[in-house]
């Protein structure tokens, strides 16, 4: 988990909740613990992206973009108590295209 933050750049807590969430799937193996594999990483990243980053990626704040969205983050404070929010692309992508 705490090499799956580091890769995602997300505290170890937010990776914790989305594995919780089932939005980042991890492997039970011979070592103790579940881990996340690589596959399970790129796969998250290609699917879902956190407010913060889509807010830096079009240059405004994260909660002035929370407000003015029309898509419905998957998770997040006031979706699950999840302490980050995030979006599936898909639906981001979606609202842009009826824009």
């Amino acid at each position: 988990m705490d090499e799956a933050a580091k890769r995602l750049c997300l505290k170890q807590q937010v990776v914790y909740d989305l594995v919780r969430q089932g939005l980042l799937t991890t492997i039970q193996d011979d070592l103790p613990g579940r881990r996340v594999t690589q596959v399970s990483l790129e796969d998250f990243q290609a699917n879902y992206v956190s407010l913060a980053e889509y807010a830096r990626s079009l240059n405004r704040a994260p909660r002035w973009l929370l407000q003015t969205l029309s898509v419905r983050p998957v998770t997040g404070l006031m979706i699950d108590g999840s302490r980050q929010y995030f979006f599936r692309w898909f639906d981001l992508s979606s609202q842009n295209q009826d824009h």
